[in-house]
């Protein structure tokens, strides 16, 4: 029997009802549209989210998103990590590149309650 070690430093919690702007560039004011799709599960360095767009390995994307229960708007750069398809769909995980420290912070908290609650 093949055993599964986790490789991540940092736990990944499901988020349900939640969804995430995607912005393709390096930064907000070079893009000209944006999408938004459902995350998937968010950890303190990164998140999967689900997208019909294709996405390549290492290309920014900016992302805008609020945790439930929160008013605080999170920005995060980001970059593609990996790309998975599934039918139509693609589950992308990306991993954070600038992320402020106030964001983060609720980031980690917000982790930190959930993880106490399982």
């Amino acid at each position: 029997m093949i055993q599964y070690t986790e490789k991540r430093q940092h736990i990944r919690v499901p988020l349900t009802f939640v969804t995430v702007e995607v912005f393709a560039g390096n930064n907000y004011d070079e893009v000209d549209s944006s999408e938004t799709y459902s995350i998937v599960d968010i950890s303190e360095t990164g998140m999967k989210f689900i997208s019909k767009e294709r996405y390549e390995i290492n290309q920014p994307l900016q992302l805008t998103f609020i945790l439930p229960g929160s008013t605080i708007i999170i920005r995060a750069s980001t970059v593609v990590i990996y790309q998975q398809s599934h039918n139509s769909l693609y589950y992308t995980g990306v991993q954070y590149t600038d992320l402020g420290l106030v964001e983060f912070t609720l980031l980690k908290k917000y982790i930190e309650v959930l993880t106490k609650k399982n």
